[in-house]
């Protein structure tokens, strides 16, 4: 038997919850391994101290305290939130969110457009610099590239960066 096995049997074990035959299997790893027998005999103490401690005897005296520690639980807000409640209530707060609010919509809408416009002109640019010319020469036809560019070799296949320092 493996310690892993043993280790998670144990408490059937001690709870008298195995068959006969795994609990001869565990007696047997258990004569033969210590580090198990040491959990054994640990889980036996605290099983031991368990029994040891009283009963709580819970009279009546005790309900009203904790009947009030656990309804003022359950009526306090967060002071955040009882900060923004008072707030909200003068009446100048909410027009004031709402003016923020606009004028944060306003400004991501006018930043969209110009990111629209830089890509508008960024493809624009593109398409300019793949412009080609065709020449014709008496038995072929050439084409070049207007404005060649300086990362391409041998049409579009891409190269490392040739400005990089090395």
């Amino acid at each position: 038997m493996e310690c892993e096995i043993c280790f998670e049997s144990l408490t059937a074990l001690i709870d008298r919850e195995l068959s006969t035959e795994e609990e001869i299997q565990m007696e047997a790893h258990l004569k033969q391994c210590a580090r198990c027998r040491e959990e054994q005999q640990t889980l036996l103490a605290s099983y031991q101290v368990i029994e040891q401690i009283s009963d709580i005897d819970f009279t009546t005296d005790l309900w009203p305290p904790i009947h009030s520690q656990i309804s003022n639980i359950e009526t306090e807000t967060p002071p955040l939130i009882s900060t923004l409640r008072s707030l909200f209530t003068l009446p100048w707060v909410p027009a004031t969110a709402t003016l923020v609010g606009a004028v944060g919509l306003a400004l991501f809408f006018s930043y969209q457009q110009g990111v629209q416009t830089t890509r508008q002109k960024l493809h624009d640019y593109v398409q300019q610099r793949e412009q080609v010319t065709i020449e014709q020469t008496s038995s072929d036809q050439v084409i070049t590239a207007l404005y060649p560019n300086p990362f391409a070799i041998r049409g579009r296949s891409y190269s490392e960066n040739p400005f990089r320092p090395e």
